[in-house]
């Protein structure tokens, strides 16, 4: 269980820390920052959180026990999320996002 909390843990730590600073220290010296909000990101952000409920769920849906099903399930969701995000970034489906959250096809 402390593998798959350092799994998550470090690389949001590590994005939070370092998109944080990095954002405040633009606002300090320029006082705004444009953000655009992709098609790429969105596809990330919910494949992080699908990924984390999955996670959380099916070992304790399991009784705690980590099964190979388990890690094939991951490796199939983690391929499948790459080709998704490389479809969505290279704009082929989705062309873009409005900011209230609905996809405008192309």
């Amino acid at each position: 269980m402390m593998a798959i909390s350092a799994a998550f843990g470090g690389p949001t730590l590590n994005l939070l820390v370092g998109t944080g600073a990095s954002v405040l220290c633009a606002i300090l010296r320029k006082g705004t920052v444009p953000a655009e909000l992709t098609n790429g990101v969105v596809v990330l952000v919910a494949v992080s959180i699908v990924t984390l409920f999955v996670v959380l769920a099916v070992p304790a849906l399991s009784q705690w026990r980590l099964r190979r099903s388990l890690g094939w399930g991951l490796v199939v969701l983690y391929v499948v999320s790459l080709v998704v995000f490389f479809i969505s970034d290279s704009q082929l489906v989705v062309r873009h996002v409005s900011a209230n959250g609905g996809a405008h096809l192309g």
